[in-house]
């Protein structure tokens, strides 16, 4: 008895952060939920064009199924504003078939910003106040010092360093060499049933002109020790993360990563192919109709790629930056700043979030961490 309250405590605390996130409906259908382990559960969670339900038992014919085991679960639950789909450990505790856009977007709306998050945010946008940043000043840093790194994260600025991944790791290797040492190496992630597995399946794909992206996933641990970003030592960051494929939709003009921003400061490594970035400053966030449910970054519900002005008015004033990042480069873009990204041809690049807790210890006044 006391383990059927427990399931049914832990189903009525995940609806609830459901229910606080959804404002609307990205995709509709019917979500079959099955937790695994010692306290099991079966539930189904319906989303209409304005309204979200869940039953407790099993759907006949549901649009997603997913399974997770109860530690996740009630992990989820318990930290809603820190938990990512792209952690190993969320990986490997779940799975998913049928449409994964919709068990994305279920996962999307179940995460809550964290005080410290919502704080970042606001400085961000304190800052882009008193300096606005026009495109002209996004600085190509050749060589730059921890010193000019610090400097211009401390100010909101982004800049693109260069003249720092020649000859360190593989950063300069030949895609043959990359494919050669890494076909063999697992991806971290389960990207859906059809996606590549491997590195090699990927680089496949992506030659044979699939359309398949990675989207972030952890950056394979055996890649680790080749990839490792300029400057900082391999703790100033949080897990590295893989971002590889083609992505541009039906239309050819559509984004790999939709319009967002981050909680930390994050650094974007470019190997194969040139990305385009657009920005917006953090003191448009009223432009851009960020959606209320985040912890580590925050989407918008507008698409800059395709603006609608009927459902977003605001969006017609925004003013946007294009940048082109190109192989050995390293686009840095401080905490707060909306990006979109765009990769109509194959690209591969690994991105990395400084750690606040580096970031602290080592820049905040006082910190022992100044010089170059």
């Amino acid at each position: 008895m006391t383990a059927i309250r427990t399931q049914a405590h832990q189903v009525e605390s995940f609806y609830a952060l459901l229910r606080a996130g959804f404002s609307v409906a990205e995709v509709t259908g019917i979500c079959q939920f099955r937790v695994r382990g010692a306290e099991p559960a079966r539930f189904y969670v319906e989303v209409s064009a304005d309204t979200i339900s869940y039953q407790m038992g099993e759907h006949g014919n549901p649009t997603t199924t997913v399974t997770l085991q109860d530690n996740l679960f009630a992990s989820i639950i318990a930290r809603p504003h820190l938990w990512d789909l792209r952690n190993p450990e969320v990986v490997a505790g779940a799975s998913v078939s049928g449409d994964v856009g919709m068990a994305l977007f279920l996962g999307k709306i179940a995460k809550t910003p964290a005080r410290a998050g919502v704080a970042v945010f606001a400085e961000a946008e304190r800052k882009a106040k008193i300096r606005r940043v026009a495109a002209e000043e996004i600085e190509r840093l050749s060589q730059p010092t921890r010193a000019d790194v610090r400097d211009r994260l401390d100010r909101g600025i982004p800049f693109f360093m260069t003249g720092q991944l020649g000859g360190q790791g593989a950063w300069s290797w030949p895609l043959d060499e990359i494919k050669r040492r890494f076909a063999s190496v697992q991806l971290d992630a389960d990207q859906g049933s059809k996606a590549p597995r491997t590195i090699g399946e990927f680089f496949a794909a992506i030659e044979s002109g699939q359309q398949t992206y990675t989207h972030g996933v952890a950056l394979p641990a055996p890649m680790r020790p080749f990839f490792r970003m300029p400057l900082f030592p391999d703790e100033a960051f949080n897990t590295p993360l893989l971002w590889m494929g083609r992505k541009s939709g039906v239309s050819g003009a559509e984004p790999c990563t939709s319009l967002h921003r981050d909680t930390s400061h994050g650094f974007l490594a470019q190997i194969q192919g040139t990305k385009k970035i657009v920005m917006c400053s953090p003191d448009q966030a009223g432009k851009v109709y960020p959606e209320r449910a985040y912890n580590v970054f925050q989407s918008c519900h507008v698409e800059l790629w395709r603006p609608d002005y009927t459902r977003f008015p605001l969006s017609r004033d925004l003013r946007t930056i294009e940048l082109a990042l190109h192989p050995t480069e390293v686009l840095v873009i401080p905490a707060g700043w909306f990006h979109e990204v765009y990769c109509a041809g194959p690209v591969m690049s690994i991105g990395a979030f400084m750690n606040w807790g580096y970031w602290r210890s080592q820049f905040a006044p006082g910190g022992s961490g100044h010089g170059p």
